[in-house]
């Protein structure tokens, strides 16, 4: 898992291990299915959501989280998002 265009801010593992997260400072995370992959295999996302957007105050993402296999919390400097991995239209809610 290569070639990110900014600063790798955060990485998350689903609950089950079947997923994993990375978050690049600009508010993109990529998430894939890495269950049973295989060394030196290049897999490309299976889902791709970009937070943030709409919010000049939101900041650079610090963190993000699985709250279960399928949704993921995104933490930015002043605010917090909860998407849905199936879903990548837009967050599920923004606090």
């Amino acid at each position: 898992l290569a070639d990110f265009e900014d600063l790798v801010t955060d990485v998350a593992f689903d609950p089950t291990g079947r997923l994993l997260a990375a978050g690049v400072r600009n508010g993109t995370v990529d998430v894939w299915e890495i269950a049973g992959l295989k060394a030196g295999a290049s897999p490309q996302p299976i889902a791709t959501v970009v937070g943030g957007v709409g919010s000049n105050d939101a900041g650079g993402l610090v963190h993000l989280s699985f709250v279960d296999e399928g949704s993921l919390v995104l933490g930015f400097l002043a605010q917090v998002e909860v998407w849905d991995i199936a879903q990548t239209g837009g967050p599920r809610f923004t606090l």
